[in-house]
């Protein structure tokens, strides 16, 4: 199998992996299959709310989702290589990257409502790597050297509270 660089779990029967060269494999409990994906672009992020409902995210703006049966590829309308991603139930996600895996002009997250995407800069930030939260009025960025806590998940410039260095 490739490098892997993602890793989400619903159960001990439902895990996936994802990485280099459109990697994606899954865990049924008893044995690991590989899953097509349709892309050939390296895979950096995943997250799920349910086992037909799970995301992926990677170079070059790829972001993935699983239906339960395939992987359909999500426009977004941005090219930004993506690192992290983290939602709701309810079909909030925000997908993140940093500077050096793309971001221009500044480093930020793409927002999606259940619908649209959008893009929300964010200040002083760069490099993230990975998100995770508890709701959507806690959502956290890690990255190179820094954690970021937002505590407004529609408006990550104004929503920091936290950023702490190494």
């Amino acid at each position: 199998m490739a490098a892997l660089r993602g890793l989400w779990a619903l159960s001990e029967d439902e895990v996936w992996v994802v990485g280099a060269g459109g990697t994606a494999g899954r865990w049924n409990g008893r044995e690991w299959t590989l899953v097509a994906t349709g892309t050939p672009r390296d895979l950096l992020g995943i997250w799920g709310s349910r086992s037909d409902d799970v995301w992926v995210v990677g170079a070059a703006g790829t972001i993935l989702h699983w239906d339960g049966a395939s992987w359909t590829r999500v426009e977004t309308g941005s090219e930004m290589s993506l690192a992290g991603i983290w939602g709701t139930d309810g079909g909030t996600l925000c997908a993140a990257g940093g500077a050096s895996t793309g971001w221009s002009p500044a480093p930020g997250v793409l927002r999606r409502d259940g619908t649209a995407w959008r893009f929300e800069e964010v200040t002083d930030a760069f490099e993230f790597r990975a998100l995770w939260g508890t709701g959507p009025e806690d959502v956290w960025g890690a990255g190179t050297g820094e954690v970021w806590a937002a505590g407004s998940f529609g408006d990550f410039r104004s929503g920091v509270l936290l950023r702490m260095r190494r």
